[in-house]
């Protein structure tokens, strides 16, 4: 059994001491040497690129867009030198990259987004933008970057990043504006040179449409008492008292409160407030609800004074009339007392490519084949056939993780599942990667009727010498030798053959338990489950009471002698509790049980794979080659005899990389708790890829290879590849998923819904009686709590106010009808035409069918 919660120990412990240390020491040429040549150096060429033409370069964290270190504006550089260190150690690291004196036109042309059509329309409205150095992002966007005066750089720092009008084009500066760097990758796709060309000039025509700002530093001018604005005006006012009752925090005696009301009236000073009106909304709006115990007058008049006499910002530094000033275009200030609403419809994008080299390459042949077939990524064919072939080795194959222990050891038991919507073929994937086992089942019946007949037949010779003998005895003088010759032919009684089994599809522990009790060999059995949410409710660990299954799945990829000790079945020894999964579950159930799961790690031990229709499948011929192979390689595998395997010397170097991966990944603000608990098993999943990939490797060569076993050392290669697999391969899907759909609320299409009736209606209030009447699902006395646990989200999200609790009427946030969602209330208004319309077209041809006119 292994021993993987002390080796989790050990990983935390170790991997403190090796996190890279990016701000020593970097002035010193690379430890390795590693040639340009290489698939993941070319990052150093890439990033020494953007430094000869004037970007100063910073690492970002492998297949992500964020920084690697909080320091990387100091850190940033155009030292080649110090670029070659970093990128010469850590040469995976993507490529981080801005330039002070550039503004730069972000061009966002994912689905569901809008800026090649804004553009388009920019391009056509005016002279059209200058040719410069371009970069495609990974999504398929674009980065235009310009050069443009000092001044106007310092105003784009520190103002909105839209230009009105145009959606999905935004505008940025300076460090605020960095970009990722040519040469990066994600699990989206690679960021490329799209034009290599010298940096042009922002035109005037650009410059105009920008939005325009005070500079803080240099509206200041060291002067903190010089309003920017006429002060206390009605609408900041207004503003002042909303912040104070909803936003502003608390004041707690001996908890810091001195301090905290400090900064809340320097906060309301910066709405264009004097001294005077500041005291007395603070005193009106907040000191009694959120100062505790609250201030007496006196001794918050003196609060408020220190505010205007040493606060850095000039009162109005907040204000809508500082932060835009005359600018002449159609758009609607902020609305007072509400905030901005939230983009409900932005949604992150699935990871859809397989990296290449990250899988075996007769993974890919058959993955890419079986795709192309079906219309379904080709990542999520690979990962159902890797998950099902590593069933196939028998659990006596272990991998030990240390080059001088034997204390940690994994099997090949991978659990794997595909989450999607409704209708994008999950089911026919995990069927086409299912042949595999199905082809070993299919020997393993073949050889069971062999052995039934063949016991069938000794028992009949067995039944005739025995007659024979009978005979010889009945006869009056019997022949002794002939006698004693006839039962000494006689065999033992032979054992009823019994069928080997590696697919079930009962998830009790009790079906599961007797197959593997039944016949060692067959472990690891594959639970084949076509909706894993079944599986999952189904278990005594997740209802009110029991908990006898839990123990049993959480050991299950270990493989370890186990029993299950029934009262009326008695006790059922399992010589080696090993269970593959592959199964597939909708992402509406996976994010309604999520939240229902124990913290006990059952989800995290899953690989969960975002699958996504590519099209409708293409038909062209078999690949009678790919086809032959099937049962060979299936065969191969479930015959292999027990046996031990390492880590080649240098291989150990990529676990390493792996438990430094997981725990940098785990110490990011932004990563779920679930997406830890993945990461920190990360460790022992290499190592089950490794010894898959290494066996798969075995055979998938050619036939002559079969005639020997497979080597017991896990090469640098492949064990390279089981890492980048992870890294590269699994984390995104897994991080997608935690991300979007664990995180999904149960009422987000309801919620979604709702906002689009009050765009496409210009609404400005909306009643539950309304919804209820225009949208089924949210009808009826039955559904309120449903209907207002909607409502209340979109309050959250700042789309509406409930003003009238008794007939449950709210008032929607104006800014919802300023021009932002203008392309979500275009397409809605289209689609919901559409549907009119063909639901007119139905009803016409029902009543010409029925002759009524």
């Amino acid at each position: 059994m292994s021993n993987s919660n002390t080796s989790a120990v050990g990983v935390q412990q170790t991997t403190l001491a090796k996190k890279p240390d990016l701000t020593t020491n970097l002035g010193e040429p690379p430890v390795t040497d590693v040639s340009l040549s290489d698939e993941t150096n070319t990052r150093l060429a890439a990033a020494l690129a953007l430094a000869q033409r004037g970007f100063r370069v910073f690492p970002v964290i492998q297949n992500d867009k964020k920084p690697y270190i909080k320091e990387w504006p100091e850190w940033a550089t155009h030292d080649a030198p110090r670029i070659q260190a970093v990128w010469g150690r850590y040469p995976i690291l993507n490529i981080g990259c801005f330039n002070e004196d550039l503004i730069l036109i972000d061009v966002d042309t994912k689905a569901g987004k809008h800026g090649a059509k804004s553009l388009a329309l920019l391009e056509a409205l005016y002279e059209g933008l200058p040719l410069t150095y371009t970069q495609r992002s990974a999504s398929g966007g674009y980065h235009f970057t310009y050069r443009a005066p000092p001044q106007i750089v310092v105003t784009i720092k520190t103002c909105s990043n839209k230009i009105v009008g145009f959606p999905d084009i935004d505008i940025r500066a300076g460090r605020t504006g960095y970009i990722v760097g040519a040469g990066s990758s994600t699990a989206v796709g690679e960021y490329t040179v799209e034009k290599d060309l010298p940096i042009a000039d922002a035109p005037q025509w650009l410059i105009d449409l920008l939005p325009k700002v005070h500079d803080r530093r240099a509206t200041r001018n060291g002067d903190s008492q010089t309003p920017l604005v006429e002060l206390d005006t009605e609408s900041a006012i207004a503003r002042a008292a909303d912040w104070l009752e909803n936003n502003a925090p608390e004041a707690v005696q001996g908890a810091g409160g001195d301090a905290e009301t400090y900064k809340v009236a320097c906060h309301v000073k910066g709405f264009g407030i004097s001294p005077e009106k500041c005291l007395e909304l603070m005193l009106d709006h907040w000191n009694d609800i959120k100062a505790s115990p609250p201030w007496k007058p006196d001794e918050l008049e003196e609060k408020v004074a220190n505010a205007y006499r040493y606060g850095q910002d000039p009162p109005g530094i907040a204000s809508a009339e500082a932060e835009f000033g005359p600018v002449d275009v159609a758009v609607k200030p902020a609305p007072t007392g509400w905030h901005d609403p939230a983009d409900l419809w932005e949604r992150e994008t699935a990871p859809r490519a397989l990296p290449a080299g990250v899988v075996p390459s007769y993974i890919e042949w058959f993955a890419g084949d079986r795709a192309r077939r079906l219309g379904v990524t080709p990542g999520a064919m690979a990962a159902a056939a890797i998950t099902t072939l590593s069933s196939l080795v028998p659990a006596g194959n272990n991998l030990h993780l240390r080059q001088h222990s034997n204390s940690w050891f994994v099997k090949c038991t991978l659990w794997m599942a595909f989450v999607g919507d409704p209708g994008v073929a999950k089911s026919p994937a995990l069927n086409a990667a299912m042949a595999f086992p199905k082809a070993v089942e299919a020997a393993w019946r073949a050889d069971f009727k062999k052995a039934c007949e063949a016991n069938e037949f000794s028992a009949g010779s067995a039944r005739r010498r025995r007659k024979r003998s009978t005979d010889a005895i009945a006869k009056p003088d019997p022949d002794p030798k002939e006698t004693t010759e006839s039962f000494a032919d006689d065999p033992l009684p032979q054992p009823e053959p019994q069928l080997r089994r590696k697919i079930v599809n009962d998830a009790t522990t009790e079906a599961i338990g007797a197959v593997l009790a039944a016949d060692g060999t067959a472990a690891p059995v594959l639970l084949h489950s076509d909706e894993l949410a079944g599986f999952i409710n189904s278990m005594d660990a997740y209802r009110a009471r029991g908990g006898k299954d839990r123990p049993f799945f959480l050991q299950a990829k270990d493989g370890g002698p186990y029993a299950i000790d029934r009262k009326a079945t008695g006790t059922v020894f399992i010589p080696s509790l090993a269970i593959s999964i592959a199964g597939t579950i909708q992402d509406k159930k996976l994010a309604k049980i999520a939240s229902e799961l124990t913290d006990d790690g059952l989800l995290q031990r899953f690989a969960l794979i975002a699958i996504e229709r590519t099209g409708s499948g293409e038909d062209f011929p078999d690949d009678v080659r790919l086809n032959n192979s099937v049962d060979r390689v299936a065969i191969a595998l479930s015959d292999l005899e027990a046996r031990d395997y390492r880590l080649a010397p240098e291989a150990a170097a990529e676990l390493a990389h792996v438990e430094d991966f997981a725990y940098r990944e785990a110490q990011r603000a932004d990563v779920a708790f679930g997406l830890r608990t993945w990461l920190s098993k990360t460790p022992n999943e290499f190592g089950r890829y490794c010894l898959t990939f290494h066996l798969i490797e075995w055979a998938s060569g050619v036939d002559p290879a079969l005639e020997k076993p497979p080597a017991g050392i896990v090469s640098l290669e492949t064990a390279r590849r089981a890492r980048r697999c992870i890294e590269e391969f699994l984390y995104p899907h897994a991080a997608y998923i935690y991300s979007t759909v664990m995180a999904m609320g149960n009422d987000d299409e309801e919620v979604r819904w709702v906002a689009a009736y009050i765009l496409t209606r210009d609404l400005q209030t909306i009643t539950a009686r309304e919804i209820g009447r225009a949208y089924r699902p949210l009808g009826g006395a039955e559904r309120k709590a449903k209907l207002l646990s909607v409502m209340a989200t979109l309050a959250m999200q700042d789309w509406v106010k409930l003003t009238n609790e008794t007939h449950k009427k709210w008032k929607v946030n104006p800014a919802v009808h300023d021009g932002r969602f203008a392309a979500i209330k275009l397409d809605e208004t289209e689609r919901r035409a559409a549907v009119k319309a063909e639901i007119a077209r139905t009803v016409a041809e029902i009543r010409a069918a029925r002759g009524d006119f």
